[in-house]
């Protein structure tokens, strides 16, 4: 299946831009972008990258709130706070693992890390116990996610 949303965050301006247009080419609705330079973010728009990030942009209350559930990795805030990206790792006990990634309710799960391997998941994927997944969420789902992943 096609993923809904790609998180492209290579280190390399011009190989995420290509590999956004690429997402975009193959049907993959939502490309999140992190760039090196923040000057490329109107290039990356032009070319119909959805979100850009500039890493550098986080504010230490956007960073404080890292604190929340120690399984969240990373957590970056996007489109003026209208999103929210985490990288959080999925509990043994939790009632979304061996579940298909599309049964996350209020939530689009970009990327996997299972095994030291990234798969970028359809919607009948299944999360599994200790993956770590890229979450795209609205900021007042991220204790919900927390909770359920």
């Amino acid at each position: 299946g096609t993923a809904g949303a790609a998180v492209l965050a290579g280190g390399d301006d011009s190989r995420n831009l290509h590999a956004a247009v690429l997402a975009k080419l193959h049907g993959v609705g939502l490309t999140l972008t992190v760039l090196d330079d923040p000057a490329a973010a109107e290039v990356f728009e032009a070319a119909g990258a959805d979100v850009t990030i500039d890493p550098g942009d986080e504010t230490a209350e956007k960073m404080a709130r890292f604190t929340f559930d120690e399984r969240t990795h990373q957590m970056a805030m996007l489109g003026d706070d209208r999103f929210e990206v985490l990288d959080i790792t999925v509990r043994p006990d939790s009632r979304f693992a061996h579940r298909p990634v599309d049964a996350l309710p209020g939530a689009g799960v970009g990327a996997i890390v299972r095994d030291g391997a990234v798969l970028f998941p359809g919607g009948k994927d299944e999360l599994r116990p200790g993956d770590r997944v890229v979450v795209l969420t609205e900021p007042d789902r991220v204790p919900a996610i927390e909770h359920d992943l």
